[in-house]
């Protein structure tokens, strides 16, 4: 049984390459080159420099990528190793002791799981036959957009539970920096100061659509815009647009700030691909089922914090 370094390996061959979209068109022998070379895998994974744009283009489509800290892990490692320790230094004199021989070393230990992303993908025997169609491309940029809006919606909403913990998790998620009615221009700074200054230096806010409006119409008693409208920033930070983050309604946190570097997103399998020649064959179809592995966790939570609402309050912006 190959490693999955070793997979990785044989996915970056030419020749590996050329099988794998043969064998997605359905060219003879094609898809027992490609599974050969997997050593016996059932599904075959996407050519390196294919995976490659598919990450890309997810990056591109999605919010997260863009923003948080991505890493592969591949191998069957099931937890990561954050460090939690703040170092301190201070002037000293020759003969004086240096400062942290008494601080600990500390690291936390994060279980990491491999949820599964899966997706079928239908499309007409006749064009992924015909052999002016560009199949590669087409396949690999519909799982892109269709795994980064899946992808974003976990990563804000996620229960950690057969799927990633999103930043709005109750206990794993994001702190709560204050709950209110409704979001004053007050509150917005209250939400700013929450967060400590090494985490405000990267830090964005985050919200969708309907909450940016409100949000873009508080002024204070002077009459100024809390929304910087040439920068599309508040309090010289910018402002994200993500329209899996709730609206401002009771129960529910419409506005995030914080540095989402500290999200982590990790990659367990690479995007691979079964072709399903006779499932929809009466159709004039052929299926492809695309999956792939991951998890995602905030590993320091009072680097981001939240504005909540009141479970009380139906909704509403002042």
């Amino acid at each position: 049984m190959k490693t999955m370094k070793e997979m990785m390996a044989v996915t970056a061959r030419s020749d590996y390459r050329r099988n794998f979209w043969d064998a997605m068109r359905s060219i003879p022998h094609a898809s027992e080159y490609v599974l050969n070379s997997l050593d016996g895998e059932k599904a075959m994974y996407l050519p390196s420099d294919n995976d490659e744009m598919f990450q890309s283009l997810k990056a591109k489509h999605g919010v997260f990528r863009n923003l948080a800290s991505c890493m592969r892990m591949y191998d069957s490692t099931s937890e990561i190793w954050a460090y939690d320790s703040e170092d301190y230094s201070q002037f000293v004199d020759d003969c004086d002791p240096i400062p942290g021989f008494d601080s600990i070393d500390e690291f936390t230990k994060i279980p990491v799981n491999a949820h599964k992303i899966a997706s079928l993908v239908r499309m007409s025997l006749e064009f992924v036959r015909d052999s002016t169609f560009d199949v590669e491309k087409h396949l690999t940029r519909r799982m892109a957009r269709s795994f980064a809006r899946t992808e974003d919606r976990a990563f804000v909403n996620g229960t950690g539970v057969g799927e990633p913990t999103g930043l709005l998790h109750d206990t794993d998620g994001a702190e709560t920096a204050s709950i209110v009615d409704s979001i004053k221009y007050d509150d917005c700074i209250d939400l700013f100061f929450s967060v400590k200054p090494e985490y405000r230096a990267n830090a964005v806010w985050m919200m969708n659509d309907r909450t940016a409006l409100a949000l873009r119409k508080l002024k204070d008693d002077d009459g100024n815009y809390l929304w910087n409208h040439e920068k599309d920033s508040i309090l010289g930070k910018s402002v994200v647009i993500c329209n899996e983050m709730p609206d401002v309604d009771g129960g529910c946190k419409p506005i995030l700030f914080g540095d989402l570097s500290y999200y982590w997103v990790i990659d367990r399998k690479p995007a691979s691909i079964k072709p399903l020649w006779e499932l929809f064959a009466n159709k004039g179809q052929v299926g492809y089922i695309v999956q792939e592995r991951l998890d995602a966790k905030l590993i320091r939570p009072e680097a981001v914090k939240v504005l909540a609402i009141t479970q009380e309050q139906d909704s509403g912006q002042e």
